[in-house]
């Protein structure tokens, strides 16, 4: 996806991404889901909140920021930029020279 991305950028654009992350470390990454999914549950409560929890094992697979962003890399982006992360999610993206 980031090398079709890339080459479908003209030199001086950008692409930026909101996602759902893991992180490096399963202990980190367990505290950093249950901060969300509390955020959630105080937000929409409980019924929708086992219901978003269904729908994202169904259709997600998320990875680390770090291997997305290496991914970036390969494919020719050569700056990376972290917009935002707070807990299992990140705003990132990158601009192609």
């Amino acid at each position: 996806m980031f090398d079709k991305i890339y080459k479908a950028l003209k030199p001086g654009g950008s692409f930026w991404i909101t996602d759902v992350i893991l992180h490096e470390n399963p202990l980190l990454d367990e505290l950093m889901y249950q901060g969300w999914f509390n955020t959630l549950e105080s937000i929409v409560g409980i019924e929708k909140l086992n219901w978003v929890k269904e729908q994202y094992h169904k259709e997600d697979t998320p990875v680390t920021l770090n291997f997305q962003l290496d991914l970036m890399k390969e494919v020719g982006f050569k700056e990376t930029i972290i917009l935002y992360k707070h807990f299992c999610c990140a705003t990132f993206g990158g601009i192609k020279y």
